[in-house]
C-alpha cells in the first residue's frame, strides 16, 4: 500500500479539510478562468488562489497536534516525574 493513502487515512482530520479546500480552489481558478478576465487579473487570481491554499494548509498542519501527528503519547514530565518530556509511543 501506497505510505501516502496510509498517511491519509491514519492523518484524516488533516488531510480531509485540505482536500476540500483544495478542491475550492480549482473550482475558483475553473470560474476565474471561464470569465476570461484580462491577463494581469487573472494571473493575480490565480497567485491569490495558490497563496491562500498554501496558507491554508500551512496553518492546518501547525495547528495539528503532536500527539495526534505521530500517534504518541505525551509522557508527564517535571521534577516528579523525571527529567524531560519524551514521548511513547
Amino acid at each position: 500500500e501506497i505510505r501516502t493513502s496510509q498517511d491519509y487515512r491514519r492523518l484524516k482530520s488533516l488531510y480531509q479539510p485540505a482536500s476540500v479546500g483544495m478542491s475550492i480552489a480549482a473550482g475558483v481558478a475553473l470560474l476565474a478562468g471561464w470569465l476570461r478576465p484580462a491577463p494581469w487579473l487573472l494571473a493575480l487570481t490565480l497567485i491569490v488562489v495558490l497563496a491562500g491554499t498554501w496558507l491554508f494548509a500551512v496553518d492546518r498542519w501547525l495547528r495539528f497536534e503532536a500527539s495526534d501527528r505521530y500517534g504518541l503519547v505525551l509522557a508527564p514530565s517535571g521534577p516528579e516525574h523525571g527529567d524531560a518530556e519524551t514521548f511513547f509511543p
